[in-house]
């Protein structure tokens, strides 16, 4: 499955909801594989050019999950106890900018509010996976939903606002892309001699 499947318009709900519950389970996988190859010291290292360690990384992730699932959870109530309706989703142009540059290869600044500190939490790990099972259960309890009915404004910029299925596709897309980012950072430091093992 390539990027743009998810950012797919005209698909129903229940189709691109288990495209997308597909795709975070792969990153889950992928963070936790990338995760074990560190040792606890080498978890908190940053990248040679100042960048964030594979702690912050987990942490930003977290952050901006929590964010999302926040600002989800009454219009996903709401939308959960309707007559279902097998709609096709239709992207917001915000929705559908910001999930095509969170796919691209280019630096993007991440939002202060979702900023890692110096460190992170303890069990980093475990709370990112704790926040992916709560979106894929978001995305069972409105797979029926119209996801283009409800419009939100992001929990990180209050100059975009989004529909239901652009907040399920951006947290996919953005935790695709810095899984990503993670596996480069560990493959970094495992090839660093200079690193303590």
């Amino acid at each position: 499955m390539t990027d743009s499947d998810a950012l797919t318009p005209g698909l129903p709900a229940a189709q691109l909801a288990a495209r997308l519950t597909a795709r975070l389970r792969a990153v889950d996988e992928r963070v936790r594989r990338a995760w074990e190859r560190l040792s606890p010291a080498m978890r908190n290292r940053p990248r040679s050019d100042g960048g964030w360690s594979a702690e912050q990384i987990l942490e930003h992730i977290t952050i901006a999950n929590e964010a999302y699932l926040r600002t989800l959870r009454t219009p996903i109530d709401t939308v959960s106890r309707t007559a279902p309706r097998e709609a096709p989703w239709r992207p917001s142009l915000a929705g559908r900018l910001l999930a095509r540059s969170l796919t691209g290869s280019f630096k993007l600044p991440a939002p202060g509010p979702a900023r890692p500190g110096p460190s992170a939490r303890p069990e980093v790990l475990h709370a990112l996976l704790a926040t992916h099972a709560a979106v894929r259960d978001a995305l069972a309890a409105t797979q029926h939903a119209d996801w283009s009915s409800v419009r939100i404004t992001s929990p990180l910029s209050r100059l975009v606002t989004m529909n239901i299925g652009d907040f399920f596709v951006v947290l996919t897309v953005h935790a695709e892309r810095h899984a990503g980012q993670l596996e480069r950072l560990v493959d970094e430091i495992l090839l660093d001699p200079d690193v303590p093992r």
